[in-house]
C-alpha cells in the first residue's frame, strides 16, 4: 500500500486534538528548516546564534530531566498561595521589581564595591547548593561540589564553565515552577516581565545600567558568546544611557552578545508550566519561544540598536501557542 495513503487512514482515525498537535508541530518544523537556512547565509554571526540554540536547548532539557525527577521522587512544594492563585504572580512580580529599585540604590551608592559580584557568589553558591541537594542525601557532599565549581569558576575565569553553570541553574528554576506552579500565574508573570522588560530597555533604561555592572564580570547574571574576548572596550553591549534608538551603531561589526539569564529562565518557566500539562505542546511552546529569541537576535545584528529586551517577542510566541493549545481542547 502506498504510504502516504496509510498516513491518511491513519490520521482520520486519531481525534480532532492530536490532529491539530500534528499540524501545529509540521510548521514548526518547517519554521525550523526555514531557520537553519537563515542562520547559514548570516555570515561569522551564525556561529553565536548556533550557541544560543544549543544553549537554550541543553537548559530545556536538563529542565525536562529535573521536572520527571521531582515528579518520580512526589516532590511536595510549599507555595505561599494555591498553586493556580494569582497571589504567586503578583508575589513574584512585586518581589522582583522591589529587590531591582534596592539594588540600583545600592550600586549607585557603592560605586568602589564589586558588589554584584558579591552577590553572584552568594546566589551562585546556594542555587547550586538547591541542585545537588536532590541527589544527596548528606549535606557535606552538596556544599563541598557547590564550592568545588564556584572555585573553579572563579580561578579559571571560563566562560564556558559559567554558562554551564547558568544553563543548570536556568534549568532547575524552569523545573522547579513548572513543578510547582499552575500554568495562569506564571504565564501572567511572563507578560507582566515582558512589559517591563520592553520599559526598563527602552524607557527607563534601568536595564542599561544594570548590565553594565554584570558584563565582564563573570556573574551568572549574564550569558556570553562569541568573540568577547578581542576587544575590551566592545564587550559593552550597554554602555551609555543615551537613547538607544540613536546610537550609531554597525551591525555587521558585532562580534559577540551578552544575554540576560532572566531571557532563558523566565520564558522556560511558563515553558514547563504548560510541559506538566501537555508535555506536546510544552515542547512545541520551546521551539516557539527559541525562534523568538532568535529572531530578537537577528534584529540586533542587523538593526542599528545597542540593546533589545529578549521576552518581548519569546512572550508572542508562547502566547500563540497558548492560544493553540485552549483552541485544541476545547474542540
Amino acid at each position: 500500500m502506498n504510504p502516504e495513503l496509510i498516513v491518511i487512514w491513519q490520521l482520520k482515525r486519531i481525534s480532532p486534538l492530536n490532529r491539530m498537535i500534528l499540524c501545529v508541530a509540521r510548521v514548526l518544523t518547517r519554521l525550523i528548516y526555514i531557520f537553519f537556512i537563515l542562520i547559514l547565509f548570516m555570515g561569522p554571526r551564525n556561529k553565536i546564534m548556533l550557541q544560543v540554540f544549543l544553549s537554550y536547548l541543553l537548559s530545556f532539557l536538563i529542565s525536562v530531566w529535573l521536572f520527571l525527577l521531582l515528579k518520580a521522587s512526589n516532590v511536595t512544594v510549599e507555595t505561599i498561595a494555591p498553586a493556580n492563585s494569582i497571589w504567586n504572580t503578583v508575589y513574584f512580580f512585586v518581589v522582583i521589581i522591589v529587590e531591582t529599585i534596592i539594588l540600583i540604590i545600592l550600586l549607585k551608592l557603592f560605586k568602589k564595591f564589586n558588589l554584584m559580584k558579591g552577590i553572584d557568589l552568594f546566589i551562585s553558591f546556594f542555587a547550586l547548593f538547591g541542585i545537588f541537594s536532590i541527589f544527596f542525601e548528606y549535606i557535606i557532599w552538596p556544599l563541598f561540589i557547590s564550592f568545588l565549581i564556584i572555585a573553579i569558576k572563579e580561578i579559571t575565569k571560563s566562560m564556558w564553565l559559567k554558562n554551564a553553570i547558568v544553563f543548570l541553574v536556568v534549568g532547575f528554576f524552569g523545573a522547579y515552577i513548572g513543578y510547582s506552579f499552575g500554568l495562569f500565574p506564571v504565564f501572567l508573570l511572563l507578560v507582566l516581565i515582558a512589559i517591563y522588560d520592553y520599559i526598563a530597555v527602552f524607557k527607563t533604561k534601568h536595564m542599561v545600567f544594570l548590565a553594565n555592572q554584570v558584563i565582564d564580570k563573570n556573574t551568572l547574571f549574564v550569558m556570553d558568546y562569541g568573540n568577547i574576548n578581542t576587544n575590551k572596550n566592545a564587550q559593552k553591549l550597554t554602555q551609555e544611557s543615551k537613547p538607544i534608538e540613536n546610537k550609531n551603531i554597525d551591525p555587521s561589526k558585532r562580534n559577540h552578545l551578552h544575554l540576560g539569564t532572566g531571557d532563558f529562565a523566565l520564558p522556560l518557566m511558563t515553558i514547563m508550566s504548560l510541559f506538566a500539562m501537555n508535555w506536546i505542546f510544552g515542547i512545541i511552546a520551546f521551539v516557539a519561544c527559541l525562534i523568538s529569541l532568535e529572531l530578537t537576535i537577528y534584529l540586533l545584528f542587523t538593526k542599528k540598536h545597542l540593546a533589545l529586551p529578549a521576552i518581548p517577542l519569546q512572550a508572542i510566541g508562547f502566547c500563540i501557542i497558548l492560544l493553540i493549545y485552549y483552541l485544541c481542547v476545547s474542540l
